[in-house]
């Protein structure tokens, strides 16, 4: 990072720009095979999707932004990365609904922007509800994905200044 010839705040954007841009090919992919092969019985309503999906992914790269500044090697960040997402779906509601879970897993999902991204989704695919419904969900999930976003900047330059 120090030996590019850019200055590291660019290298970061760049790196931010080609996690969405991934991000993006990967909602894609999965969303057209589950249209093509399953054919569920969902309401696809585009415009209110996509910035669920970019706001979710915004938290997602600001909170692997944060991991990789607090690992001592790019394996350790990685393996970590991995391990809290994984254990992160149990408590979002990606697999069942949160409502499911017991009380105090129910509290700790609440503090996860994930969570809101989740039942969002849910909400527009199943219940076709309007944008005036997901005001909550847009405003955590934007708060969220800046302030996690600004804490991985600060930690990034941080661990570029070392």
């Amino acid at each position: 990072v120090r030996a590019a010839p850019i200055r590291p705040i660019n290298m970061l954007l760049g790196k931010t720009l080609a996690a969405l841009f991934q991000t993006t090919i990967s909602i894609t992919v999965m969303a057209v095979l589950a249209a093509f092969l399953l054919a569920p019985k969902l309401n696809w309503n585009i415009p209110l999707l996509i910035p669920i999906f970019f706001l979710g992914s915004m938290n997602g790269i600001a909170l692997g932004l944060i991991i990789s500044c607090i690992g001592r090697a790019p394996e350790e960040a990685s393996n970590a990365a991995t391990t809290i997402a994984v254990v992160l779906q149990f408590f979002t509601g990606m697999y069942f609904p949160i409502e499911y879970l017991p009380t105090y897993m129910q509290q700790i999902g609440r503090v996860i922007p994930m969570t809101y991204a989740a039942q969002a989704l849910r909400d527009i695919m199943i219940r076709n509800v309007t944008l005036s419904d997901l005001l909550l969900p847009f405003a955590t999930l934007a708060g969220a994905a800046i302030i996690l976003y600004m804490v991985g900047v600060l930690l990034y330059k941080r661990w570029v200044e070392k």
